[in-house]
């Protein structure tokens, strides 16, 4: 698996956990939110540097 794989699929790990944070700890949302945008930021990167490569 390439490095680009490797990181677009953390990221989504990534996600997810701050998924699972927000909805475990309600009083945490705030930050899951900046979490879950910040992974979703990189994941759209990679996917996109992925895409355009041949």
């Amino acid at each position: 698996m390439q490095a680009g794989q490797t990181f677009f699929l953390s990221c989504l790990a990534g996600c997810a956990a701050a998924i699972a944070l927000e909805l475990a700890m309600p009083h945490y949302a705030g930050m899951a939110h900046t979490l879950i945008g910040f992974y979703l930021l990189g994941a759209v990167i990679a996917a996109t540097k992925m895409a355009v490569r041949p």
